[in-house]
């Protein structure tokens, strides 16, 4: 009789079963687990951060629950919301930018952001991206972007005045794909950060952005989205000029290593703890001395938001609204003065009410966006969460008929349990560890995932049957040589079908084509699974039930 560590090395391929649908159990209703799905990503949760969204009424969703699951769903299986919005911008592509040299072309390209930012008064020289040969991307060579909305013949005259002949009709709306990725970045590092369980950003192939949040209202989506997001520290001191101050930019959010959850003072008033990297660090010691800030801490009455001449404020900026004025705390300027603030360069981002603090902290992290969404021209659609309930409940329901009807003929056709149950079994496990991946990578499920489900469990059980019709068609499997024989032909029928599946599928999970994106992912996904863990197991499980009398 072999040892039991014997037997679990002859029967590998059911252990890794095993330990698979456990994972998958683990993911799927452990409290707490590990998941890589937008919230978690980000290292957010709506309990560190809640950002202060309006409701448009009493029938808006609250964030989805999952209830006795981690699985995340859908705005068609949830409710909820989605914006399909393209990005402000102008492109002008084959614009010969590049020099004879490096140094060259970077002249080149700094007259163009002049000529350009000169032309459009809505656009600064930030704005004006040129990509040449020595950019890494390679595909945006020569192409010159404008990251705001404006006048196609206003970005042509900028360019002819550093010497392009280009016309308006060479002008194209929209922005290169790196501002794209950008964008998609930002964005769905807000979303996990303000705990839209489940919600995606993705690129549409013209180069629209699709933000979905379910559970969630277009008020609520658009609150999040619709800001720029640029945070600034500004300072207004005294200077010697034509209007008796300085008011510059002393902070941007590259300056801040680490950024903290919002808290409240005794006072009532909310901040964020904020620490500098080190040059930032630097660069805020010497600004706040050398223009007096540390010599006049305190010294910033303001009424409104209109600092005299004579005051010495720090304001709190976003997208060029002001949510906050104030004074250098003394005991700030005393450590900055002996040279503790660079040890450990920590202070408090103040803001006026908890909801503009809660922004504050989302766009320091998040970042802000390249480019204005063109939420004017954006499609909105807000689907139900009583529709969804309903669409999930018919789900579940076609599940159950469709797995009802698989094993009832399985049964119909062998009439021997030990054949049909774990064949029952082991194709139904396919569907179990799908959802576990669902559940571990936090994929929002939807109907075009459902009915790759229900495809996976039709097209598993079809090989599970090529197996057992392989294996017991030609007489009693007498050893374990004539099995292994029998089960290879039948593997190598299965083999083939999987990779012509895969191969069908491949297209539609890569183009972009909407739902059919998600069903074929889903499709491919079983077939991998089924090829590589459930086949096989089901063949050990079978060789185990067929020659144990031999």
């Amino acid at each position: 009789m072999s040892s039991p560590l014997a037997t679990l090395k002859e029967n590998w391929r059911i252990t890794i079963l095993v330990v698979l649908l456990l994972a998958a159990g683990y993911f799927m209703f452990v409290p707490g687990a590990p998941v890589t799905g937008s919230a978690a990503a980000s290292g957010g949760s709506q309990g560190d951060l809640a950002v202060d969204l309006p409701s448009a009424n009493n029938t808006s969703a609250a964030p989805t629950d999952q209830g006795m699951t981690n699985l995340q769903f859908g705005i068609e299986l949830g409710g909820g919301a989605r914006i399909t919005t393209p990005v402000n911008g102008l492109m002008a592509e084959g614009v010969p930018v590049s020099g004879d040299s490096a140094e060259q072309t970077r002249q080149n390209a700094d007259e163009i952001q002049q000529a350009v930012a000169s032309a459009m008064p809505n656009a600064s020289e930030s704005d004006v991206v040129v990509y040449t040969e020595y950019d890494r991307h390679s595909d945006t060579n020569n192409l010159v972007e404008v990251r705001v909305d404006g006048s196609p013949e206003a970005f042509a005259s900028g360019l002819q005045n550093a010497g392009y002949d280009i016309t308006s009709s060479a002008i194209s709306r929209g922005v290169a794909d790196p501002t794209i990725d950008e964008t998609i970045e930002v964005l769905d590092q807000r979303l996990g950060e303000a705990g839209f369980s489940g919600g995606t950003v993705t690129q549409t192939r013209g180069n629209e952005i699709i933000i979905e949040a379910p559970g969630r209202d277009i008020q609520e989506l658009e609150a999040l989205i619709r800001e720029q997001g640029l945070v600034e520290t500004v300072i207004h001191y005294p200077a010697d000029n034509e209007q008796g101050y300085t008011r510059e930019s002393l902070l941007t959010q590259q300056d801040f290593e680490d950024i903290g959850n919002v808290q409240t003072d005794r006072s009532g008033t909310s901040y964020v703890p904020v620490t500098l990297t080190d040059e930032a660090a630097s660069e805020y010691t010497d600004r706040m001395i050398g223009s007096g800030f540390t010599q006049n801490p305190g010294s910033c009455d303001v009424v409104g938001e209109s600092p005299s001449e004579s005051d010495y404020c720090i304001m709190t900026v976003i997208d060029g609204e002001t949510i906050w004025t104030g004074s250098l705390a003394s005991g700030l300027a005393e450590s900055i003065e002996d040279g503790t603030f660079e040890e450990n360069p920590q202070y408090r981002m103040t803001a006026t009410s908890q909801g503009e603090a809660q922004t504050l902290r989302l766009n320091l992290i998040a970042g802000a966006l390249p480019a204005e969404l063109a939420l004017d021209r954006a499609t909105e659609f807000y689907f139900s969460p009583t529709l969804a309930q309903n669409f999930k409940t018919y789900s579940l329901i076609t599940g159950i008929i469709a797995i009802l009807a698989v094993v009832g003929m399985i049964f119909l056709r062998y009439g021997d349990p030990s054949v049909a149950v774990p064949m029952s079994v082991t194709g139904l496990s396919e569907v179990v560890i799908l959802l576990g991946f669902a559940a571990a990578v936090g994929l929002p499920l939807d109907l075009s995932h459902v009915a790759g489900f229900i495809v996976v469990v039709g097209t598993g059980v079809d090989d599970l049957i090529i197996i057992a019709d392989e294996v017991m068609s030609q007489g009693d499997v007498n050893s374990n040589r004539v099995f292994e024989s029998r089960f290879r032909k039948a593997f190598w029928v299965i083999g083939a079908a999987a990779a012509t599946t895969i191969i069908a599928m491949s297209p539609l999970a890569v183009l972009d084509l909407g739902d059919l994106r998600g069903f074929a992912i889903i499709t491919i996904l079983g077939v991998l699974i089924g090829v590589t863990v459930t086949r096989p197991a089901y063949g050990n499980i079978l060789r185990e039930l067929k020659t144990r009398d031999y």
